[in-house]
């Protein structure tokens, strides 16, 4: 299992050459090793349906939108005539982030993927290795292709 990353790219071939190598290769191979164990396989069908969850955002993730500040400043208006405005911040400024982040990402844990709290220090305990083994990978990867170069060059 990988170490969780992101990055945007305006790119769909980049997209798609990091999609199969990413998603579809590791799956298929997995796959592969549950059927020669005589398991079912199942990663290609989550791989599927994966891709098939970013595709709903697709539309929205490679349009521009732009939002005037006029419609910000009436909802602003309106939501200050409101008897409980205080209650609810509606000016971005006004947002803690970190902390509707934070709520955020467990409630993802919490009701989507039915994690429990005290599943949560295990969680960090695997993404901390995993980290680390990304890196070690990475430095891995580095040092070989130097080598690979350095020795060309010769």
């Amino acid at each position: 299992m990988w170490y969780p990353n992101f990055a945007f790219t305006e790119s769909r071939f980049i997209n798609t050459f990091w999609e199969i190598t990413c998603h579809f290769l590791p799956a298929f191979m997995y796959d592969m090793l549950l059927r020669a164990q005589g398991r079912k396989a199942i990663m290609m069908k989550l791989a599927r349906r994966f891709k098939m969850a970013a595709a709903t955002g697709e539309y929205f993730a490679n349009h521009e939108w732009q939002f005037g500040i006029s419609e910000l400043t009436a909802l602003h208006s309106d939501a200050n005539i409101a008897s409980d405005s205080g209650a609810f911040p509606h000016w971005p400024a006004d947002f803690d982030w970190d902390s509707y982040i934070g709520a955020y990402m467990f409630g993802i844990r919490r009701y989507i993927l039915k994690d429990t709290a005290d599943s949560l220090p295990v969680a960090r305990t695997k993404l901390r290795r995993l980290y680390w083994v990304h890196k070690l990978f990475q430095a891995a990867t580095g040092y070989y292709l130097f080598r690979l170069v350095a020795g060309r060059l010769r």
